[in-house]
């Protein structure tokens, strides 16, 4: 299942930053609880809108592009590489995807922050540029 000629929009809550999303303990790398708390929320988001017909049953196939927009939980300075990965990394892990490596383009813009902070994102197909 692809998103062929569609677009898919959700909005998510604010991912913790790569920073915090990984920690080493007992010489290995594990996700933090922040990160383990967050892609249970992201995989309940996309497991709800798939209930409700909002999102296709089987995972995207395909090539795709991803248009993400970052509202920050207030004016800090960030990197905005630290908070993709996150977000990406959490919609393979619900599966939204086969892998995000179907990921062949992405562009991230950041916003003015919103209370709480947001990312929405606009997920398409992508077809074949030769």
């Amino acid at each position: 299942v692809g998103v062929d000629g569609m677009s898919i929009t959700l909005a998510i809550m604010w991912p913790p930053s790569v920073n915090h999303e990984w920690m080493k303990a007992r010489g290995r790398i594990i996700l933090t609880p922040k990160g383990r708390t967050y892609r249970a929320y992201v995989a309940g988001k996309i497991l709800a809108m798939r209930a409700h017909g909002f999102l296709p049953k089987a995972a995207l196939a395909g090539n795709l592009a991803v248009a993400m927009e970052l509202y920050p939980p207030d004016r800090r300075r960030r990197d905005v590489d630290n908070y993709s990965k996150a977000v990406l990394d959490a919609l393979t892990h619900a599966r939204l995807w086969r892998d995000d490596s179907q990921v062949k383009r992405q562009t991230v813009t950041v916003r003015e922050p919103k209370a709480g902070g947001q990312v929405v994102l606009t997920i398409s197909a992508l077809e074949d540029e030769r």
